[in-house]
């Protein structure tokens, strides 16, 4: 599938998709393009708050090795944010 993102400057909110398979449904396109920026975003996180990035070694097990450390990491860390926001939102709550 190929697909061409276009952000037009007429209105700040308007984003066009173009695609070349025209046979592909455009929901599925959608949620194709929200798998994918979920993707960039736990890189993202990854190389910013676990080091996914900082490994100096070269050897493919120690390579992966730290690749899972750092993703898995990083999924501790969103259980835990998760984990303290409803601790939290629990404590808020005024009942009468």
């Amino acid at each position: 599938m190929r697909c061409r993102l276009t952000k037009t400057n007429k209105t700040p909110k308007e984003t066009r998709i173009t695609r070349i398979d025209i046979y592909l449904d455009h929901l599925d396109i959608l949620r194709y393009y929200k798998a994918r920026f979920q993707i960039e975003f736990v890189f993202h996180n990854a190389k910013q708050y676990t080091g996914l990035c900082d490994c100096q070694a070269t050897s493919e097990a120690k390579l992966n090795f730290h690749f899972n450390a750092s993703l898995a990491a990083l999924n501790l860390l969103r259980l835990e944010d998760r984990q303290q926001a409803v601790e939290v939102a629990g404590r808020n709550v005024i009942s009468i």
